[in-house]
């Protein structure tokens, strides 16, 4: 019981503890930039893959064989021009851009309806309308 009583009253360990709650907040809020960079750089890099892809040229042609009675047909793809695809690509990824922009605004709109409900219903609760005063009339005794 003395040995309860002993780690009880001690406080050697206070300043520690808060110590470690400090760096333990720092690593957290570090870990949690260090992983929106990397998500960022990440999506940069598959941006920059998708257009490097769209650059190879995947156009081929042959010609059809035949020998005696088999015969095959030949067949062709041409790729659309390059600078055409990735003009696409780029359009593609601004109305995109734009799209998480209206997104945003609404997301903005709307939080901002909210506030303002929340604005009137404390008015309301702090301040709420007086009932209207009854007039009391006196008959006057003749």
């Amino acid at each position: 019981m003395s040995l309860l009583k002993s780690f009880w009253k001690d406080e050697s360990g206070s300043i520690l503890c808060a110590e470690m709650v400090l760096l333990g907040t720092l690593g957290v809020v570090g870990a949690t930039v260090g992983i929106k960079t990397m998500t960022t750089s990440i999506n940069a890099e598959f941006h920059d893959l998708s257009f490097a892809f769209r650059s190879l040229d995947q156009s081929y042609s042959y010609s059809g064989f035949k020998s005696g009675n088999a015969c095959t047909a030949g067949s062709a793809f041409v790729q659309q021009d390059v600078r055409i695809s990735l003009a696409e690509l780029q359009a593609c990824e601004d109305a995109c851009i734009v799209e998480q922009g209206h997104l945003q605004e609404k997301i903005t709109e709307k939080k901002a309806a909210v506030k303002k409900v929340a604005v009137e219903k404390a008015a309301e609760k702090k301040m709420p309308t007086p009932a209207p005063k009854k007039k009391i009339e006196v008959e006057a005794k003749k």
